[in-house]
């Protein structure tokens, strides 16, 4: 999934780029070469969150299947093609349009603010190419130097991919979960265990959750449930109810590599994916 909207994002960042520079070029509108791919932004950021979604329900099925007595319907390949999924889980048209529904006010929003950042940037280069009065292939130049350090350039579509990554993410969490609070699911599972991926790129506060296990009903997975931050690779694990382990709850304050830190999810993160985009699938 995450390669397939990288890849994208790299085409389109490519186009994006292109147009910003003819329309610096030829004295056209920059805002409106940034526009003209507005729509197929938001289009990438849509499919990419309902294929992840139903990606999140399936890795869930394949998970509890043994469980719960669900057989060759949880089985399949784990990064199938959303149709493949939509086949497997056995979902309608109008499911998928309500999915398709549900993520497009979130991809609009995420969308503006990949535009309002372009604009920015574009907006600020402009005004030193003109205040310093270079000619064209100096400000063609400077131009594309401040594009790519924003990561929108020929090979790095840091900009539109971050997004991409970690609202891709967020639909997987929000499968999973959705798919956890089914009755069938609910009668065999107690609760989750919180994983990093344990490198030096994991951040402190992400690390200081590392290893805890609450109960299903637990208020800390509501303001933790991964991602907990842009590009956030985190896992929360099923613990079911034969599996006999006790509850670890982190520290509130912990020091990790010479300062405090709480076990927290980053600013603007500390929500339940799962909540905010509740589908109306069944699945079991």
């Amino acid at each position: 999934m995450y390669r397939i909207g990288s890849r994208a994002g790299l085409i389109l960042n490519r186009r994006v780029r292109t147009e910003i520079v003819s329309a610096f070029i030829h004295n056209r509108n920059m805002t409106l070469a940034i526009l003209k791919h507005t729509k197929s932004v938001e289009n990438l950021l849509v499919e990419s969150m309902i294929a992840a979604h139903l990606h999140g329900r399936l890795r869930t099925l394949f998970i509890v299947a043994p469980k719960i007595g669900l057989l060759t319907r949880a089985m399949g390949p784990y990064d199938a093609a959303v149709k493949f999924v939509q086949t497997r889980l056995e979902l309608s048209e109008f499911e998928l349009d309500n999915l398709r529904s549900m993520y497009s006010e979130a991809a609009a929003q995420i969308t503006r603010g990949y535009e309002a950042a372009v604009g920015l940037e574009v907006l600020e280069s402009t005004d030193v190419i003109v205040r310093e009065g270079m000619h064209v292939r100096q400000g063609v130049g400077y131009l594309r130097q401040r594009l790519d350090a924003v990561g929108l350039g020929p090979e790095n579509n840091s900009l539109l991919e971050t997004w991409v990554r970690t609202q891709t993410a967020m639909a997987y969490g929000a499968g999973r979960w959705n798919t956890l609070q089914e009755p069938e699911v609910q009668n065999v599972l107690w609760g989750f265990e919180y994983f990093t991926v344990g490198d030096e790129r994991v951040r402190p506060s992400h690390l200081a959750m590392e290893g805890t296990r609450l109960p299903k009903d637990d208020s800390f997975w509501m303001a933790n449930w991964p991602p907990n931050g842009f590009q956030c690779r985190c896992e929360v694990l099923e613990v079911f109810i034969d599996q006999k382990l006790t509850e670890k709850r982190p520290a509130d304050i912990q020091i990790i590599d010479g300062i405090e830190v709480s076990p927290v999810a980053d600013v603007g993160f500390d929500f339940n994916p799962g909540i905010v985009f509740g589908d109306m699938l069944k699945v079991t």
